[in-house]
């Protein structure tokens, strides 16, 4: 700032040899009180806030430099929110469209997903011109990881009439299809490895499920491994997977043993050392963070040193919770992982913005972001004075391509054209990321999943 009544006008004796040299020439480094005064006006600020001036030759300016040492890590995008963009806010009657999540059960609490769903939805509409530029608004429902709840929640929307049902990670996906189909009502996923998804007219999935066989096949002739153990958590949706993988693995020279853990195993280490006495060169793990660090505990208890690729949704608390970290180890994703992607920065910024108290990585609030975000850029041509279901199936299937939530180099069409085997995949771009020990993203690799979303 300009110089004060106690700098002197030229050169003159001081007991400050700095403010000793004349303020017309001199930039002159002083202590200042205001730093230390304002915690008069905000007592919290005691003892957190110090600072210095410098008195600069000007005769009226200041310009203040304000440096903070933050107790957690954050990015760029937490801070700057003009990645939001310009607002558009929607208007008129909102539509108003099912979502369904797994909630808090005794096994895991999937409640970020709800609030990274609802922070979109307020982007979506304050930003985004809502859906057809109308508001959008979510039914929620809770299927607590059953398919009993699953069905409740099928008759839920039915009843409702919603015009179409959104789910991230369906668990049970048979139960509310064979509801949602009879009534002519579109289900819209994020991932969605079931017959009853990927074989529906009346069924999407944002990014490609067949990213889980192509990452490790993939992964595996890079690492020239032979012969592959897939780790996971004993489910009807993992069975059916395995099911498509062998043949998948097989058709690429990989012999795949079948690894599974029924819910709720503390102890993985006789099943991942019987994989290991069968010859497993690489090792996949299909499941939720506690089948992923056990795993992961266990390889290293055993001295295994090979390629190890897990799926997206189990990386949060890894690197903290296996001793040494998780340096090397892969992740196949259709979501990056890395702060540098453009559309990993606005999901900082929305979460930053409407949802600061939830934890926005590591947990399942992105899997919230991305099914939402999905489908405000599916619908981008919906006239929002029709939205019937089937005016959003034909919005949908005529899109044009859009950036893929949390992986901005990657695209998504859904015109039935990704996957070989089925019309109902979205997306044919996929990310196979090499983590560093605390679990950061070291490298990432593009890749096609199309050759592996077929059989023979």
């Amino acid at each position: 700032h300009d110089p004060t009544n106690t700098n002197l006008v030229v050169d003159a004796p001081h007991k400050d040899l700095r403010r000793a040299r004349s303020s017309l020439m001199s930039l002159a480094p002083t202590t200042t009180g205001s730093a230390t005064a304002i915690a008069l006006i905000y007592p919290e600020l005691k003892g957190r806030l110090d600072g210095h001036a410098v008195r600069a030759p000007v005769l009226n300016a200041s310009l203040t430099d304000a440096v903070f040492e933050l107790n957690r890590t954050t990015t760029a995008a937490e801070v700057d929110l003009s990645i939001l963009g310009d607002k558009n806010p929607a208007s008129g009657d909102p539509i108003q469209v099912g979502f369904i999540y797994s909630g808090e059960t005794a096994a895991i609490d999937t409640t970020p997903e709800y609030e990274g769903a609802k922070a979109t939805v307020e982007y979506v509409n304050e930003y985004m011109g809502g859906i057809g530029g109308r508001p959008l608004e979510l039914l929620v429902c809770t299927d607590l990881l059953t398919p009993a709840g699953a069905t409740d929640c099928g008759n839920e929307m039915v009843a409702a009439g919603v015009p179409i049902v959104l789910q991230s990670q369906p668990i049970n996906p048979v139960q509310i299809t064979e509801l949602l189909e009879p009534a002519a009502i579109p289900y819209f996923t994020a991932q969605g490895f079931d017959p009853s998804i990927l074989m529906s007219d009346m069924a999407l999935a944002l990014g490609n499920p067949f990213t889980i066989v192509g990452a490790p096949v993939t992964a595996a002739k890079a690492a020239g491994a032979t012969k592959t153990a897939m780790v996971y958590i004993d489910l009807p949706a993992t069975a059916t997977f395995t099911a498509f993988a062998k043949p998948v693995f097989e058709a690429n020279d990989i012999e795949l043993i079948s690894t599974a853990i029924a819910p709720g195993t503390p102890d993985v280490n006789p099943q991942i050392q019987a994989a290991l006495s069968d010859g497993a060169e690489q090792f996949m793990v299909v499941g939720d963070s506690t089948l992923c660090i056990n795993t992961l505990k266990a390889l290293k208890t055993l001295g295994f040193d090979g390629s190890i690729l897990v799926n997206f949704q189990c990386i949060g608390g890894l690197a903290e919770a296996v001793p040494g970290g998780i340096e090397g180890v892969q992740v196949g994703t259709t979501q990056s992982g890395s702060s540098d992607d453009a559309d990993v920065q606005l999901y900082d910024a929305i979460m930053a913005h409407y949802a600061p108290d939830t934890q926005a990585h590591g947990l399942t609030a992105e899997s919230g972001y991305a099914i939402v975000m999905g489908f405000a850029r599916a619908t981008h041509k919906l006239d929002g004075a029709a939205a019937t279901s089937a005016d959003f199936v034909a919005a949908i299937k005529a899109m044009d391509p859009q950036p893929l939530p949390l992986f901005a180099e990657g695209t998504f069409q859904c015109n039935g054209t990704a996957a070989p085997l089925t019309k109902a995949v979205c997306a044919s771009s996929a990310l196979i990321e090499t983590l560093n020990a605390d679990g950061t993203v070291k490298s990432s690799e593009q890749f096609d999943v199309k050759p592996f979303s077929s059989i023979g």
